[in-house]
C-alpha cells in the first residue's frame, strides 16, 4: 500500500506456534534479515519471490503456487491439451509426496522417495532447458518452458517437506494469517 508517495508492504514470519507481522517496511531483503538474521539455519517455506533467495539453509518453494501456475495456463488456454497433462502429472507427483510425508512408518528411506519422486519432476519437465526465441515462442509457451525451468532448478528444495515430515509443502499458513491484515488495510468488512 502507499503511504504519501512511500510503498508499504507487511512481511508475515510464521510457526506452528507464533506469527511476526512486520508492516510499513519496504520488500527487500533486509527485511527479512533483520528478523531472521545474516545466517538462519532453519528452513524456510515460501513462494518464489526473489529475495528468499539464498535466505535460509533450507527453502522448500510453495507447492500451492507451483500448481497454480500450471492451473492458470491450463484455464487460460483449454485447447493445448499437453498443459492440462502436465498438470495432471504435476498435481499427482504432489499428492505422492504428501503421501510419503505423513507416512510414519518412514523413518528411514526418506532421502530414497524424494529422489524418485525428483526422477518424476525431471521425466515431466521434458521442455527444461529449451530456449525461448522471443519471435518464434508464444507468451504461454515461453510460460510452460518457465515453469519446467523453476521446477527443475529448484529440483533440491522442491521435497524438503517429504524429507522433513514437519515442514509444510505451502506458505499458506503465512498467507491466512497475512489476509486479514490486507482486508483491513483496503476497507474489508470481513
Amino acid at each position: 500500500w502507499k503511504v504519501g508517495s512511500h510503498s508499504c508492504y507487511t512481511w508475515a514470519f510464521s510457526s506452528a506456534m507464533h506469527v511476526l507481522f512486520r508492516c510499513g517496511v519496504s520488500r527487500s531483503k533486509t527485511e527479512a534479515q533483520a528478523i531472521l538474521g545474516e545466517n538462519f539455519k532453519g528452513i524456510g517455506v515460501s513462494d518464489d519471490y526473489g529475495a528468499y533467495k539464498n535466505l535460509f539453509d533450507e527453502h522448500q518453494p510453495c507447492w500451492a503456487h507451483l500448481l497454480r501456475k500450471a492451473i492458470k495456463l491450463m484455464l487460460q488456454h483449454p485447447d493445448e491439451i499437453q498443459y492440462a497433462k502436465f498438470l495432471e502429472e504435476q498435481y499427482n507427483i504432489y499428492q505422492l509426496a504428501v503421501r510419503f510425508q505423513r507416512d510414519g512408518r518412514l523413518t528411514v528411506g526418506r532421502k530414497e522417495k524424494v529422489q524418485q519422486l525428483q526422477k518424476q519432476i525431471i521425466k515431466l519437465c521434458t521442455l527444461s532447458g529449451q530456449s525461448i526465441d522471443p519471435v518464434d515462442t508464444s507468451t504461454h509457451e515461453a510460460t510452460f518452458i518457465r515453469l519446467q525451468n523453476e521446477l527443475i532448478n529448484g529440483l533440491k528444495s522442491l521435497f524438503v517437506f517429504v524429507e522433513y515430515p514437519e515442514v509444510e509443502a505451502t506458505n499458506n499458513r503465512s498467507e491466512r494469517n497475512v489476509r486479514r491484515e490486507a482486508e483491513i488495510r483496503k476497507g474489508g468488512s470481513r
